[in-house]
C-alpha cells in the first residue's frame, strides 16, 4: 500500500466511525520526519493541523491530488474496509457489537446499496438475537470475500448475487 492509499484508508475508516482524524496528522508527521514529502505544502499543513475539519479537508485534498478518481470511489473504499474488518472479526479482535454501528453508518452513507442490505440487517439483529449470528457470519464472509477478489466496484457488482445473500437468513 502506498502512502497516500494509507491516508485514504484512515479517512475511509473515519467516515464510518472507526478511528480518529488525528491519525491523518500522525501520517503527515511520519511522512515529514522521513523526509518523504519535503516541500508538499499540504502535507506540512496537515502535520500541524489541530482542527478536525481542516484535517479532513487537507487529507481529502492530498488523496484527490495523488490518486486517480477511480481510486477515490467510496463504495470501493467501504468494501476494502469491510475486508479488514472481517479479518479482525475472524481473529477475535472486534465483535459484532463493535461492527454494528460501523456497518450501519456504511449502509446509510453509501445510500443503501443492495449488497449491504442483508449484512446490515443481520449485523443489527445478531447484536440482540443469537440465531442471527450464523447468518451474519455467512453474509460477512460472502461479501468480504467478493470485495477481497474485486479490483473495482464494477468488478464486485459483476460477482455479487443477491440471491446468495438472501440465503443468509435464519432457517
Amino acid at each position: 500500500m502506498n502512502a497516500v492509499e494509507e491516508l485514504q484508508a484512515i479517512l475511509a475508516g473515519h467516515n464510518y466511525g472507526l478511528g480518529e482524524l488525528k491519525a491523518c496528522v500522525d501520517w503527515a508527521v511520519e511522512r515529514l520526519s522521513g523526509n518523504e514529502d519535503a516541500g508538499d505544502e499540504d502535507v506540512i499543513l496537515l502535520a500541524s493541523s489541530v482542527d478536525d475539519s481542516e484535517t479532513e479537508e487537507l487529507s481529502r485534498k492530498i488523496v484527490r491530488r495523488y490518486l486517480s478518481p477511480n481510486a477515490v470511489n467510496e463504495e470501493l473504499l467501504a468494501g476494502r474496509l469491510l475486508v479488514r474488518l472481517y479479518d479482525q472479526y475472524k481473529a477475535g479482535a472486534i465483535s459484532i457489537i463493535t461492527l454494528e454501528p460501523i456497518v450501519d453508518a456504511m449502509y446509510r452513507k453509501l445510500e443503501y446499496p443492495d449488497w449491504l442490505v442483508m449484512l446490515s440487517r443481520n449485523c443489527e439483529y445478531a447484536t440482540d438475537a443469537e440465531p442471527f449470528v450464523k447468518p451474519f457470519e455467512e453474509e460477512f464472509h460472502y461479501v468480504s470475500d467478493l470485495w477481497r477478489q474485486s479490483m473495482s466496484t464494477e468488478d464486485f457488482e459483476s460477482k455479487y448475487d443477491r440471491r446468495i445473500s438472501n440465503t443468509h437468513d435464519i432457517q
